[in-house]
């Protein structure tokens, strides 16, 4: 599984150190995403990659489990996986916006979209 899978979730829902990204790196960054960038550090994105896994494996089993679901059983799943979702989230120490902030710095910068797909095949045993 890649990021790039996990990449497009978004909950609305390597060694310490901190990663400074050039702002000629994310040309189309908002000033938050280029403040982000210059104070993320690793554990942010080893909590991001665990969270984003478990978020995959939520949606996963909500996809499996409205097949042929009623709508109001496909409304009450969907609620049940935000809620969830937010909690693997909240469990890694982020908040929700913390996590959608650094889903979108992973869109915007190669680098850390590969150094968080290296977290995540590390999360999934690969």
């Amino acid at each position: 599984m890649s990021f790039h899978l996990i990449a497009s979730t978004t909950v609305v829902l390597v060694a310490a150190g901190s990663f400074a990204v050039p702002a000629s790196a994310l040309p189309e960054a908002t000033p938050p995403i280029l403040q982000l960038a210059q104070t993320l550090q690793q554990d942010d994105l080893v909590a991001f990659a665990a969270a984003a896994v478990q978020i995959q494996e939520i949606q996963t089993t909500m996809l499996n489990e409205a097949e042929g679901a009623t709508p109001e059983e496909a409304t009450r799943l969907q609620a049940e996986a935000q809620a969830a979702m937010v909690g693997a989230v909240e469990e890694q120490g982020l908040t929700v916006e913390q996590y959608n902030s650094i889903a979108q710095l992973v869109r915007a910068d190669p680098n850390i979209a590969e150094t968080v797909d290296t977290l995540i095949q590390q999360q999934l045993g690969g």
